[in-house]
């Protein structure tokens, strides 16, 4: 009987509340402020495996001095019920286990002019095995962007799931992977394995073994200083890459590109609507583009080209050395492999530059006819440099002579 009177009072006391909130009538002087504190020393020997799982905003900061874990709440409401968290910290050997849990949740979030809680654990500089901080499950009412620091903090293994997140890494590393919704800034003094989920800006610089970003829609900005393999998925983003890697595969939509690289690599683009600015030694481009507009310049002579799955008024304008040998344009259908093409009638153009749906523009000519399992091709000089072209699809092709040389391809 006596909690249903209790219910019924909050009840009938929200009602009133939202009532004067709606005419304007509610006054600070009204609320009430909840406050809570808890602080527990960290053992530095305990530190070489670190776990943090909070139900509240997580800080992490290095420290010269002892390490510590903190954490503070500040609440106001009209109607004097706020949460409440329980801070647990769990030693095992070089393990340590942080763990902030709301133990006493309100059910009403009406009348709540002020929820801030905030977990801040202090990190020695250092190395450390791992590191992984999971903050997901927060009150939205205490939404707020925090601070992941690790500067002079190298950590073999880290993994951080956490919202709303500018993470600042700078150390060396062997795998990091990251889901948040907020920035990075990172220097890997290491070759590292980075994974990073729904990130929006980054920028990322040092040694790299392996990058792949996944669903990115903001600004990144990559350079690596030794050859690496980079993945991106994009929406409406601006991304630009400079340093060595091996190879470049990127996926995106709406989304500008400029792209360098230092060391001979494979470029590989999909999507729709992008723009793309690459130089480099692209020695393998193979481009899905649709409705984008495509500019490369290779340092060196490609081993192929392929705009087999490109479609829908794409543009290219390619830029090769001088001393090209030859090129062959191939036209095939999206459906057909580079071993095997299907016979059909075949009838000689007038001009090798008016061909299928293809709008080309050649500064290398003159251009033979030939016919090869009851396909046409377009060969210039000893055609070593096949340019494989989707023969069904509406794109403009432009083949420019940089005036430059270039070693030849690698055999």
């Amino acid at each position: 009987m006596r909690k249903w009177l209790i219910t019924l009072s909050i009840i009938f006391g929200v009602g009133a509340i939202t009532s004067t909130a709606l005419a304007g009538r509610v006054y600070y002087s009204d609320l009430q402020t909840y406050e809570d504190y808890d602080k527990q020393e960290l053992n530095v020997n305990a530190l070489q495996k670190v776990t943090i799982v909070s139900d509240i905003p997580v800080e992490v900061q290095p420290t010269t001095g002892e390490p510590y874990v903190e954490f503070t709440q500040k609440f106001t409401d009209l109607v004097g019920l706020a949460p409440k968290y329980e801070l647990e910290v769990d030693e095992q050997g070089n393990e340590t286990h942080i763990q902030l849990r709301e133990v006493e949740d309100i059910f009403l979030w009406l009348g709540v002019k002020e929820n801030q809680g905030k977990l801040t654990v202090y990190l020695p500089e250092g190395t450390m095995d791992s590191l992984d901080i999971y903050s997901q499950n927060y009150q939205m009412n205490n939404r707020r962007q925090q601070s992941i620091n690790l500067e002079n903090i190298s950590v073999g293994k880290l993994e951080i799931n956490a919202v709303y997140t500018d993470i600042k890494l700078d150390g060396s590393y062997d795998k990091v992977n990251i889901n948040s919704s907020g920035s990075l800034n990172m220097n890997s003094k290491s070759p590292v394995k980075l994974t990073t989920v729904g990130m929006g800006e980054q920028e990322i610089e040092g040694l790299f073994e392996k990058i792949e970003i996944k669903p990115t829609r903001g600004e990144v900005s990559v350079k690596s200083l030794q050859p690496c393999y980079i993945e991106i998925e994009s929406n409406r983003s601006s991304i630009q890459l400079e340093g060595q890697y091996e190879k470049i595969k990127i996926n995106g939509n709406n989304t500008e590109l400029e792209l360098n690289s230092e060391t001979e690599c494979k470029l590989v683009t999909s999507g729709y609507n992008n723009s793309i600015l690459a130089n480099g030694a692209f020695k393998v481009m193979d481009l899905g583009e649709e409705d984008s507009e495509v500019e490369i310049q290779t340092t060196v002579i490609p081993e192929r080209v392929k705009l087999l799955e490109a479609s829908r008024q794409t543009s290219m304008n390619l830029t090769l050395p001088s001393n090209i040998q030859g090129i062959t344009l191939k036209y095939m259908s999206q459906n057909e492999t580079l071993s095997e093409y299907y016979v059909e009638d075949v009838e000689l153009v007038e001009s090798p530059l008016e061909t299928y749906n293809t709008r080309l523009e050649s500064d290398f000519l003159p251009f033979s006819q030939e016919i090869e399992n009851g396909h046409i091709n377009y060969q210039y000089g000893n055609g070593e440099v096949p340019i494989i072209i989707n023969k069904d699809a509406q794109i403009a092709l432009e083949l420019i002579d940089g005036g430059y040389t270039s070693v030849s391809k690698e055999n």
